[in-house]
């Protein structure tokens, strides 16, 4: 399988080393000169739960012909999804099929409403990763993969896809109903991302406290409120411990949003924790707990340069 994967991240580049360890035909498309040059010279690099592992991968930072690819997969952040989309247009529309591994909501509907329907797969994966440098990814936890057509039902190209997941070391299952599983993803991170960002912490730290984990059950509460709402049908107390269960497992990985606090970068709030109460606006629910947690993600971005530390206190 002719695999082209956007997105150079933690997830990315930890799919792009398992993926071509095992022998897929894989091209890595990163906009990180830094990242490029990096896995040019040295390959890419993952430590962790398996151990380490380093691989050389094709790396460039842009493809602008078709290149017949098989599957693209889509992993950079979910805000530049749109531009992704435009900027490898090419690609996109030539591959056979399109896989967005991204968090939160609106990835697939901006992929399909772009490249179709036909083509276009959602995924949601609990690997847990962070990367440590240009090129470095450290394996934090093992995970589950589910990828789905957006209409239903398991094609021959979809379960072709899981299989080579599964067939690298990846484990993937096909689901005839992915919206269920991008809920249940939704309401995981709902609970974790932000407050491991909030609190600059861990994700097993969130499990050790009864204030932490209170946060994270009202949290994940209103998401499920929220989904029942839209016609996602998610238990409430099972999403609640699913959460924490998933912090206990992945205790030892920063999560995405605390990295990108902690690079003073851009986080993806707007797609977790906004979406909850961009949505409970629009279905008439109350989102407070999701609500605190995006503005105090936004403020801390946006007080950056205003931080008292401690030599000033």
């Amino acid at each position: 399988m002719k695999i082209y994967l956007i997105g150079s991240g933690a997830i990315g580049s930890l799919f792009a080393a398992y993926l071509t360890k095992s022998g897929m035909d894989l091209t890595l498309v990163a906009r990180n000169l830094k990242v490029v040059e990096q896995v040019n010279r040295d390959g890419l690099k993952v430590t962790g739960v398996r151990g380490d592992l380093s691989v050389r991968v094709p790396i460039v930072t842009e493809v602008s012909h078709d290149p017949g690819a098989d599957l693209a997969l889509i992993c950079v952040k979910a805000y530049d999804t749109e531009a992704a989309a435009l900027q490898h247009d090419v690609l996109l529309r030539g591959a056979k099929m399109i896989v967005s591994l991204q968090n939160g909501i609106g990835n697939v509907e901006e992929l399909t409403a772009r490249f179709g329907i036909d083509k276009v797969l959602a995924g949601s994966t609990t690997m847990g990763a962070f990367v440590t440098g240009p090129g470095s990814i450290h394996h934090a936890g093992e995970g589950e993969t589910i990828i789905g057509e957006p209409r239903g039902g398991i094609s021959a190209d979809t379960q072709s896809v899981a299989d080579v997941f599964c067939a690298a070391g990846l484990p993937t299952a096909a689901s005839e109903n992915i919206n269920k599983p991008l809920w249940k993803k939704l309401c995981v991170n709902v609970g974790i991302n932000a407050m491991c960002g909030v609190l600059r912490v861990r994700n097993g730290v969130l499990a050790e406290y009864d204030s932490t984990k209170s946060i994270m059950r009202a949290a994940v509460g209103e998401a499920q409120r929220v989904a029942a709402k839209m016609g996602v049908d998610l238990d409430m107390e099972e999403m609640q411990n699913l959460t924490i269960e998933i912090a206990r497992k992945t205790a030892n990985n920063r999560s995405s949003m605390l990295t990108d606090i902690l690079g003073d970068r851009r986080t993806e709030i707007d797609f977790i924790n906004g979406a909850v109460v961009r949505l409970g606006r629009g279905n008439k629910i109350a989102t407070p707990v999701n609500e605190v947690l995006t503005n105090l993600v936004i403020a801390l971005h946006e007080t950056q340069s205003r931080r008292i530390e401690n030599k000033d206190a």
